[in-house]
């Protein structure tokens, strides 16, 4: 199941988008809706179906998004990220950073804190 988040780093808040599963798929695994993501995970401020994407966006308009794009040191796998074509075509302004953000979530992985040590 591909999730994507956002967060921004203005409001501080953090979005997180899931993939409306049709009802067939309860017949493998558990099937939430955005209400009961909401519920099981209380840290993220709001559940968003993939549908919804492009809208947010739209109404975001943000100046910069910075994408997660990089290898995974430890897999070896490439991170999954949005198809920038949509984020370009409704937000023409936008400028996207692949460079950025995924040395700063690598490095954020090492450092611990008391509580998470």
């Amino acid at each position: 199941m591909d999730c994507f988040g956002v967060i921004d780093f203005e409001t501080e808040k953090a979005t997180v988008f899931v993939p409306k599963l049709n009802h067939f798929y309860k017949i493998w695994m558990t099937t939430m809706d955005t209400t009961e993501f909401a519920k099981r995970y209380d840290l993220i401020d709001e559940f968003k179906y993939t549908e919804e994407m492009e809208e947010f966006f739209k109404t975001m308009n943000p100046k910069t998004v910075f994408l997660n794009k990089g290898i995974n040191s430890d897999s070896g796998l490439p991170t999954l990220v949005p198809d920038t074509m949509m984020i370009e075509r409704v937000c023409p302004n936008t400028k996207i950073d692949t460079e950025v953000m995924h040395t700063i979530l690598s490095e954020s992985r090492v450092i611990k804190n008391d509580e998470e040590v």
